[in-house]
């Protein structure tokens, strides 16, 4: 899986333990001349040439000893440290010359022994008994010295022996525990490695593997001892794909080009079927004296691949057709438009309402409505490009997304060729079904600048379409006169924003194991004089296109962070949740202000809760990161709502500074009535966990519902079941009520 690494001068094990004896030999030889010196200076009697030799003694000790410490010991053999007896012994004599008295010799032969004994194996000390004694003796013999001292040979000869060679004995018992403990652990490092479901490889500077761990067989399908045969090249060759090959040896060309350097490959290997995934992180380990070569571990990945493939179409499929779902048709929406911009040919957006469709889901029952959407699938797929896209945005109503078009009269023309299409009649068990559709038409750039208002200007036509009960629209834009509740309440959401007229309810969040509240989310309501109280979606999308959102959003922010303040005042440590669309996540002012509201209100950073959307995400990645990295670097927490109804890139959203998942609740509602809605959500429980994000489910309505989520391991839920949203002087009741009965029931 690797290139060769480059070669390198051989280390013997015991390399630390040989620079240790060089260092203490050294420091003899320091300690010694120190020693010599400082005896000098006491020796004025004896006459200055005896002072002068002992200090000469000294200083050479001295000097040889700082000369030794520098010497790269580990690289020598245990034997070949023995030449450093010469000149200590050399010295020791001369020492022994000057001075009648001995014992300074005495001590430092002794000091020798033990070292001997110490650095070299067993016998070595013994060996050498006969130079301790010549040592000691010769300068005893050509020196004038007290009567007597010959005799002390054999004593001081006999105990340097004994010394070196008990601490030789010693020093061997040592090895022989430290050589088990090594042999222990290295049996245990293998036992383990064989366990592991990593792969570990080793490549030696032949191009050969170094060492291969017994995982790698069962990642590659093949025996142990073939792949140990062997190059990395052959192994890379054989068992990885061709596509993948050529990028492999690259990176770990480049790899081998500095030291210390680490870099991570993700390929596919042959599998008994097809391919299998594999990732792995590789490092330039050449310089590690244990290594010397590049470490590779591997990863087989492929459960974990095709979990992503499958979220990836569950998020963004229509389960009952088949068909994309509203996010990916807003990705390919963008895509097309932007092809448009460099072709200059117009693209077109479709949007299509079943009409009826009501009357067969109260008459025939859901699943036959359920049959009836699958045929219109089958019939408007069938009778379009295979460039173009059918989507099905939900309930009864779909969407054509045709990528090239002359113009207005050709999307019309496609229009028409799919209301005919509509016009035959559909076969529903025994039954002969008429269901007609109203279709709107938006092309671009003739109606729209961008992709939400093409869709936008699509529903216009389609429900001008519909309130006529004409078969197809192209929009205009007098028609949006055909609403003018809309129009009106344009003109006055920037008074009800300056007017006090929006309420913010809150919907409380709890702990899906013990019921403990641990939040609420804000959402907006506009109290209007003559319409009454406003659901968002009725004024957020008119906000989002007329530039009011800002406005709107610091508004809900301001209001939350103060209620938030008031229930910490009350005893209650809750977090607030606010929903952020995606002009003002593309706002770079946004971390500011959320800063100085938070201060304004004097709640922590880490009790905030930004809300976001996949879509906002997406729609532009670099400069949404940007603003999110600088609202988690505030501490306050972020969280992806409505998870599964985007279009994002799961390798994009495990980089992002995300500390939250929310389930959609069209998973949630009905994961106890269809197992695939239940294998979405366990999935999702499952992805957040692995990308270390908290789980919260939106949608709870029963206790069955809560139950099972606890039991998936989910970690927090929202929905009518635990409490509906209240308004702002209703949650501090709520929130002691419902403490007093958790503590009743514990």
């Amino acid at each position: 899986m690797t290139l060769i690494a480059r070669a390198a001068p051989r280390v013997e094990p015991d390399g630390e333990f040989r620079r240790v004896a060089g260092r203490a030999i050294s420091a003899i030889f320091i300690i010694g001349g120190v020693l010599t010196c400082t005896l000098s200076a006491s020796l004025g009697d004896s006459g200055a040439m005896v002072v002068a030799i002992m200090f000469g003694v000294g200083a050479v000790a001295v000097l040889a000893g700082l000369i030794l410490w520098r010497l790269p010991w580990q690289r020598w053999s245990r034997r070949a440290s023995l030449w450093t007896l010469v000149p200590a012994m050399l010295l020791t004599s001369l020492g022994n010359w000057a001075e009648p008295d001995p014992w300074l010799a005495s001590i430092f032969s002794f000091l020798l022994a033990v070292w001997v004994g110490t650095s070299q194996r067993r016998g070595t000390t013994l060996l050498l008994g006969p130079v301790f004694a010549v040592t000691y003796w010769a300068p005893l013999a050509l020196a004038p010295h007290a009567p007597g001292l010959e005799n002390s040979v054999f004593y001081v000869t006999a105990t340097c022996v004994l010394a070196g060679e008990s601490v030789a004995w010693l020093t061997s018992r040592l090895h022989g525990v430290q050589r088990r403990l090594r042999e222990h652990d290295e049996r245990r490092f293998q036992a383990l490695l064989a366990a592991s479901s990593d792969a570990t490889l080793v490549i030696g500077p032949d191009g050969r593997f170094g060492y291969v761990s017994p995982s790698v067989a069962r990642l590659l399908r093949a025996p142990l001892e073939e792949i140990q045969a062997l190059s990395a090249a052959e192994v890379v060759a054989r068992h990885v794909r061709a596509e993948d090959a050529a990028m492999l040896q690259e990176r770990l060309r480049y790899l081998l080009d500095d030291p210390g350097t680490e870099v991570t490959v993700r390929f596919q290997v042959r599998a008994d079927e097809g391919w299998r995934d594999v990732e792995g992180i590789a490092r330039n380990l050449c310089d590690d004296a244990d290594v010397r070569g590049v470490l590779v571990t591997l990863r087989d990945v492929s459960e974990r691949t095709d979990l992503e493939r499958a979220l990836t179409e569950q998020a963004f499929t229509d389960q009952l057709t088949g068909l994309p779902n509203r996010a990916l048709l807003q990705d390919r929406t963008e895509q097309v438009l932007r092809a448009a911009d460099r072709t200059g040919e117009p693209a077109a957006l479709l949007l299509i309402d079943l009409d009826r469709f009501k009357e067969v889901n109260d008459t025939l029952g859901h699943h036959n409505g359920d049959l009836l959407l699958q045929q219109v699938a089958r019939r408007l797929t069938g009778v379009l490009r295979g460039s173009d896209t059918v989507a099905r945005l939900g309930g009864d109503e779909f969407a054509v997304l045709l990528p090239t078009v002359g113009g207005v009269e050709d999307a019309l023309a496609v229009s028409a060729k799919i209301a005919d299409a509509l016009d035959t009649p559909f076969l529903l068990e025994g039954l002969s079904l008429e269901v007609d559709g109203s279709v709107g038409v938006a092309v671009y750039p003739d109606h729209a600048d961008d992709s939400s208002q093409l869709l936008q200007r699509a529903d216009v036509a389609m429900y001008a379409a519909k309130t006529g009960h004409l078969r197809q629209v192209a929009y205009d834009p007098r028609l949006d006169q055909h609403n003018p509740h809309r129009l009106g309440l344009l003109g006055q959401l920037r008074r009800a924003i300056t007017g006090g007229e929006l309420v913010v309810f809150y919907q409380p969040k709890a702990d899906a194991s013990s019921g403990a509240i641990l939040g609420a989310e804000a959402l907006v309501r506009w109290q209007h004089p003559e319409h009454g109280l406003l659901a968002p979606n009725e004024f957020i999308p008119l906000a989002e296109t007329t530039g009011l959102i800002r406005q709107l959003t610091s508004y809900v922010l301001a209001t939350a962070l103060r209620d938030c303040r008031a229930w910490r005042d009350a005893g209650h440590d809750v977090s607030v949740a606010v929903n952020v669309s995606a002009r003002c996540l593309l706002d770079l002012e946004l971390p500011v202000e959320i800063q100085r509201l938070t201060e304004e209100h004097e709640v922590p950073t880490d009790r905030l809760i930004v809300e976001i959307t996949e879509s906002v995400i997406m729609s532009d990645p670099n400069r949404a990161l940007e603003v999110l990295n600088r609202l988690h670097a505030l501490g306050v927490r972020l969280a992806i709502d409505d998870f599964g109804t985007g279009y994002s890139s799961l390798a994009y959203l495990k980089n992002l500074p995300v500390q939250e998942l929310k389930v959609d609740r069209s998973f949630v509602t009905h994961m106890r009535e269809r197992e695939s809605e239940l294998a979405i959500v366990r999935s999702t429980v499952d992805l957040g966990h692995n990308l270390g994000m908290h789980v919260v489910a939106e949608g709870v309505e029963d206790a069955a519902t809560w139950q099972e989520l606890s039991a998936l391991g989910c970690d927090e839920i929202q929905g009518y079941f635990l409490g509906r949203p209240m308004p702002a002087g209703d949650v501090i009741g709520w929130l002691g009520s419902h403490r007093a009965l958790s503590s009743a029931q514990s």
